[in-house]
């Protein structure tokens, strides 16, 4: 049994899994087992399947198509990435003006 407090919540410093995760000699037939069962041909048909799917105009299909095939898209902070390019602009035209050079004078 897990020892908890008087509200039900995992004492601190005890494991709430004692047991722990199985170690990965005990977790290797299973992955051996589903690597072995899976062809290079299985899974060029799995993809052509979500291609065609997705041309069809299933969105979740899409959605994972193109995550593997591309992949996911990354969201950026345009703030900060407006203030890099200003500050890059704002050195590449002081270069340009001479007003400081590559060499630090």
């Amino acid at each position: 049994m897990v020892a908890r407090d008087g509200k039900g919540r995992f004492v601190k410093g005890v494991s709430g899994n004692p047991a722990g995760r199985p170690t990965l000699s005990a977790e290797t037939p299973r992955i051996e087992g589903i690597a072995a069962a899976c062809t290079a041909e299985d899974v060029a048909k799995v993809l052509e399947k979500m291609r065609a799917l997705a041309l069809a105009g299933n969105v979740k299909a899409a959605t994972i198509y193109l995550a593997y095939a591309v992949g996911k898209p990354v969201q950026i902070d345009l703030e900060d990435r407006l203030s890099a390019i200003e500050v890059a602009l704002g050195i590449q035209r002081a270069l340009t003006s001479k007003a400081i050079t590559s060499k630090g004078g």
